[in-house]
C-alpha cells in the first residue's frame, strides 16, 4: 500500500512494486520475497572461577556458543582469560547473520595488600621479641611465629610474615 518510491517493510512476505506511467499504463515488478530470520536466543557466559580477584589472578569466561563470539573486549574465542576488572559481554552472529548479546558479567580486581613486617630487631641471647605485621587482617608468619606475641628466638633467623585483607587478598 506505500506510495512512495522506497519503503521500509519488516514482515516476511513478497513485495512487488506497480509502476503508472503518464498514459494511465500501470506495469508491475517482479516480486522480491523478504524473509525475516528469528533472532537467536541470547548466549550466556559461565566463569570458570570466582570473579571477585585479587591482582595479579585471572578468571576464564565462556560463551555457551561455541562460534560466533565478539567479546566486548574484542575477543573471538569461545573462551576467554581476563584479569582487569569491568563488565563483559558477548555477542553472537548466528549463520544468518542475526546477532543477540548476552547479559554482562561483572569482574572485579582487589589490590594486594601492602604489608610491613615491622623493623629489623636486634636482641641479646635469651631475650624475648614480639612480630607484628601490618597492612592486612590476618597475618601468618614461618617458623611457628604468632602476630604480636613475644617469643625467644633460639638463634638469629630471618622472619617473613603473609598477611591476607579483608578481601582475601595476600
Amino acid at each position: 500500500g506505500g506510495t512512495d518510491q522506497a519503503i521500509t517493510v519488516s514482515a516476511a512476505g513478497s513485495y512487488t512494486v506497480e509502476y503508472t506511467d503518464g498514459d494511465g499504463s500501470k506495469t508491475p515488478s517482479a516480486a522480491t520475497p523478504v524473509t525475516v530470520n528469528a533472532l537467536p536466543a541470547a548466549p550466556t557466559i559461565t566463569a570458570g572461577g570466582t570473579t571477585t580477584l585479587c591482582d595479579g589472578e585471572s578468571v576464564v569466561l565462556t560463551s555457551s556458543e561455541a562460534t560466533g563470539n565478539v567479546w566486548s573486549n574484542g575477543g573471538t574465542t569461545q573462551a576467554i582469560t581476563v584479569s582487569a576488572a569491568g563488565s563483559y559481554t558477548v555477542e553472537f552472529t548466528d549463520g544468518n547473520g542475526c546477532k543477540a548479546t548476552s547479559a554482562a558479567t561483572a569482574v572485579t580486581v582487589n589490590p594486594i595488600p601492602t604489608l610491613d613486617a615491622g623493623p629489623d630487631q636486634t636482641i641479646c641471647a635469651g631475650e624475648s621479641v614480639t612480630l607484628s605485621g601490618s597492612g592486612a587482617t590476618n597475618y601468618a608468619w614461618d617458623n611457628s611465629v604468632t602476630n604480636g606475641t613475644s617469643f625467644i628466638p633460639s638463634a638469629t633467623t630471618t622472619y617473613t610474615v603473609t598477611g591476607t585483607d579483608a578481601n582475601g587478598c595476600s
